[in-house]
């Protein structure tokens, strides 16, 4: 079977999920298959294998709309793109798309361009590219089911994992790290809440994240000293911070997957999370959960952490739980999804 991996999304300059689910996706399957990859820049090859290429448009523009057209000389069986935008009008190859997941539909943002605000005002769009595939995938069975809701097709779970997040001995100080966007889903005020009844713990928040959005959340602090904003950071930073912080803590009020809570796991750092179902999901019994409303439990759960014991106990369910996912599982139901479409 011919396949051809939609590389267009991976972005080098500014990593993000897609990139990391893309790139590690093409290299666990290129393990086993033989796949070639569609580009829109030779730098989106920078650490994949050595494969045949395809050099094409942006998958965002105009272009777009002829590139079903145009692949079909190649002759391939099935397109696998990690989105849902691909011009797929005219094709004679099957086409699968990937939902990460319904928060842009879900949490309106105004920090978007106004074509992705209008493109994002309700699901009619995503509903036609939904229906022009011969199948989906996604990312969790929490968002398989919000899926299952708007479309017929069929729907595959292909999971995230970590990478490069091993458990090493912790130098653990009393921070609390937060990774991750700033939008106002992510619910990041509660942690600021919640530090000012912490006051022998430092509000670690990494991450881009603008002057506006900073003083906003300063706003609720009683000690700003207490709190800490790195901005982006490199994987190895961040496996550095995993190391010295006391828990990560995640508060958001929805998520398509949440990739920090394996990457802490994996690292052996406790994760504080909000009892959503897609925590639940990916969590298990190793998450400590609260009410995303709630400071206090928040604070409650960190105080209990205190306990060494207790501490030990969960860094071995999260080392276990985290074990439950890897790129290698995720590549094999991939393929096994692509083969029966």
């Amino acid at each position: 079977m011919k396949i051809l991996f939609d590389a267009r999304w991976i972005n080098n300059d500014s990593p993000d999920g897609i990139t990391r689910y893309s790139r590690e996706l093409i290299k666990a399957l290129h393990a086993t298959t033989k796949l070639d990859l569609l580009i829109s820049s030779t730098d989106q090859l920078d650490g994949l294998p050595k494969l045949r290429h395809i050099l094409t448009n942006k998958p965002t523009s105009p272009k777009e709309l002829k590139q079903a057209r145009a692949l079909n000389r190649y002759n391939y069986d099935v397109v696998f793109t990690p989105h849902y935008i691909f011009g797929g009008i005219g094709r004679k190859f099957r086409l699968v798309r990937t939902v990460h997941d319904l928060i842009p539909f879900n949490q309106k943002s105004d920090n978007a361009k106004l074509a992705w605000r209008v493109f994002y005002s309700n699901l009619s769009f995503l509903k036609k590219f939904l229906n022009d595939s011969d199948g989906i995938v996604t990312v969790s069975e929490t968002v398989k089911k919000q899926l299952a809701k708007i479309t017929s097709k069929q729907i595959a779970v292909v999971y995230n994992a970590a990478t490069g997040f091993n458990h090493k001995p912790a130098k653990t100080k009393k921070q609390i790290l937060y990774i991750g966007r700033y939008e106002e889903y992510k619910n990041i005020k509660v942690l600021v809440s919640a530090i000012n009844d912490l006051s022998d713990y430092k509000l670690v928040l990494a991450g881009d994240c603008s002057e506006k959005i900073k003083a906003s959340l300063l706003s609720f602090s009683t000690n700003n000293s207490q709190i800490k904003f790195l901005g982006r950071i490199k994987d190895s930073d961040y496996l550095k911070l995993l190391s010295d912080s006391a828990v990560l803590a995640l508060p958001s009020r929805e998520e398509g997957f949440g990739l920090p809570v394996i990457e802490a796991m994996s690292a052996g750092c406790p994760v504080v999370c909000s009892d959503i179902d897609i925590f639940r999901e990916v969590g298990g019994e190793a998450g400590l959960y609260f009410d995303p409303n709630s400071s206090d439990e928040i604070v409650d759960i960190i105080r209990q952490l205190e306990n060494a014991q207790y501490r030990k106990e969960i860094v071995a369910k999260a080392l276990l739980n985290a074990k439950r996912f890897s790129w290698t599982k995720s590549a094999i139901e991939l393929k096994l999804f692509l083969d029966e479409i």
